[in-house]
C-alpha cells in the first residue's frame, strides 16, 4: 500500500548559553507550533544526553556534534508540509521562542 505521509526530523543543539526559561519557551514554541498545524498525523520529541566516554571519540572523528532534541512530524502528505512551513505563524514562533535556544539544527524531510 502506497503511503502519502511524509516525515520532517530536525536535530537541534541548543546555545551554549541559553537560560533555562529560554529552553523552556522553546519547547512552549513547539507545543504552540504542533497546535495550530493542520495535517500532522503524529508528533514526537527525542531527548538526547551524550555519554561521558564520547568526547574520546573526537580525536578519531572529528567535529562530532551532540543535538538536545529531535522533532519528529509525520504530515499527511506533502502539501501540509509545504503549508507548515511556508505559514506566517510557523515564522513568527520560530523567530521569537526558537532563534533565542537554538545554535543548529539539521532537517531533513523522508517517507517513512
Amino acid at each position: 500500500m502506497e503511503t502519502n505521509v511524509i516525515e520532517r526530523r530536525v536535530l537541534v543543539c541548543f546555545k551554549k548559553e541559553a537560560e533555562k526559561e529560554t529552553i523552556e519557551n522553546f519547547y512552549r514554541g513547539l507545543d504552540e507550533l504542533k497546535n495550530i498545524t493542520p495535517g500532522i498525523a503524529s508528533f514526537k520529541i527525542r531527548h538526547f544526553k551524550s555519554v561521558n566516554d564520547e568526547d574520546r571519540l573526537d580525536a578519531a572523528v572529528p567535529n562530532v556534534t551532540f543535538p538536545n532534541v529531535m522533532t519528529i512530524w509525520t504530515f499527511e502528505n506533502e502539501k501540509y508540509l509545504h503549508q507548515f512551513l511556508t505559514s506566517e505563524e510557523h515564522l513568527k514562533i520560530a523567530i521569537e521562542k526558537f532563534k533565542p535556544a537554538v545554535e543548529r539544527r539539521i532537517v531533513f524531510n523522508s517517507r517513512p
